[in-house]
């Protein structure tokens, strides 16, 4: 599994928004569309009002390598760039185990009890 985390920054919380707004439509094209796709989701952060919050979840490498190559990439990149964005901090992490947060007591906890 691939997790893609980050943010990225836009002049003003008008232009965020417009962002988000004309991107909606490709978010959900590219969750249901694209194989491999289990998260796709930018979304305005609530602290920041120029700051979107960028999470994705694929499959595997295969599948987010075809992301990189398919239109909604190439549009939602054309969007983002239509307002401004102005640079940002996005990483990919490949996971190799994942646990559930909660125990039955339900407690939350950070190590990886049910693996």
């Amino acid at each position: 599994m691939i997790l893609i985390c980050g943010h990225a920054e836009f002049p003003s919380t008008a232009d965020r928004d417009l962002a988000l707004s004309e991107g909606a439509e490709l978010q959900r094209a590219t969750r249901e569309e694209e194989s491999g796709c289990l998260e796709y989701a930018f979304a305005a952060d609530p602290v920041d009002g120029t700051r979107v919050v960028i999470l994705e979840i694929w499959e595997d490498a295969p599948s987010l390598d075809a992301h990189f190559m398919h239109s909604n990439y190439f549009e939602m990149q054309k969007v983002m760039a239509s307002h401004g964005v102005k640079g940002g901090d996005i990483w990919k992490y490949r996971c190799d185990l994942k646990g559930k947060i909660y125990d039955d007591t339900p407690r939350a906890r950070a190590d990886f009890f049910d693996s």
